[in-house]
């Protein structure tokens, strides 16, 4: 039985530092059901809700609208723009009161930053994906042969009916 104590005195120096978890308290931040998060985990909603950001959100369908029709009239000008963001800013600051509290303000930035970078590309990709699935659908052009291969005018095809190369054969009957 030597292993056997051997192996019980390894246990016993390997483990003589460790104490009894449930004598020491947990040492952590832990926020009770019911209890507000500290103020300073809030972040100031009307910091990123600006009249610039909102002109550039509602700004982007007509730009858009420009690139896919080429007609540039659909782009928002610069008073166009600052006027959708002077209307649409309050709005938005509604909403996001309304729907958001303080602490889910920076997710919702971060919601509203990829939604402002990646959406346009999004359209973009599914726009390319419609164009190419148009192409491969289309019918292969149909075959056009040649001016050579032609008569030259009706009254030559008419008169020798066998001398082009495409009529059919007449049988006599």
């Amino acid at each position: 039985m030597s292993d056997d104590q051997s192996v019980e005195e390894r246990f016993a120096a390997e483990t003589a530092s460790v104490t009894d978890p449930s004598s020491e308290p947990i040492v952590s931040e832990i926020f009770t059901p019911g209890t507000e998060p500290e103020p300073d985990q809030t972040f100031p909603l009307e910091s990123f809700i600006t009249e610039e950001f909102i002109a550039a959100i509602l700004s982007l369908p007509g730009a858009i609208m420009a690139r896919r029709t080429g007609d540039e009239w659909w782009r928002p000008d610069d008073d166009e723009a600052e006027l959708l963001g002077k209307g649409g800013a309050p709005a938005a600051r509604y909403l996001v009161s309304k729907y958001l509290n303080d602490s889910s303000g920076p997710f919702a930035a971060l919601g509203m930053v990829l939604g402002a970078v990646y959406a346009p590309k999004v359209m973009r990709s599914t726009i390319e994906r419609k164009r190419k699935k148009r192409r491969s659908a289309e019918p292969p052009p149909t075959y056009q042969p040649s001016a050579e291969s032609q008569p030259s005018s009706d009254y030559e095809a008419a008169e020798n009916p066998t001398s082009s190369s495409g009529s059919a054969v007449m049988q006599d009957e």
